[in-house]
């Protein structure tokens, strides 16, 4: 199992792009998760509609202290044996 964590605050704009770069990908076993530091723009309601789309979508929405705390979050929630960070402005390529 592969998992991509990606922490988000406010960036719903790039959202949807990131985390369809991650689900396009030829491998099925690979788990997207989203820490979401309480967003107050269009986050959430992006993130529960790739949820509903695809099961591998993953997230928590709460107050933070930054960045690392994030992904430390999402480390503690990763199933996978092998691990990436993908920012919200990034893509993976196929």
């Amino acid at each position: 199992m592969i998992s991509i964590i990606t922490c988000n605050f406010n960036l719903g704009h790039l959202l949807n792009e990131t985390i369809e770069s991650v689900l396009s990908q030829n491998i099925k076993e690979i788990e997207c998760i989203i820490i979401d530091a309480n967003s107050k723009d269009n986050s959430i309601e992006i993130i529960k509609k790739l949820q509903r789309k695809d099961d591998r979508v993953k997230y928590i929405s709460e107050y933070d202290e930054g960045h690392f705390y994030g992904i430390n979050k999402g480390l503690k929630l990763s199933k996978g044996n092998i691990i990436g960070i993908l920012h919200c402005s990034d893509l993976y390529e196929q």
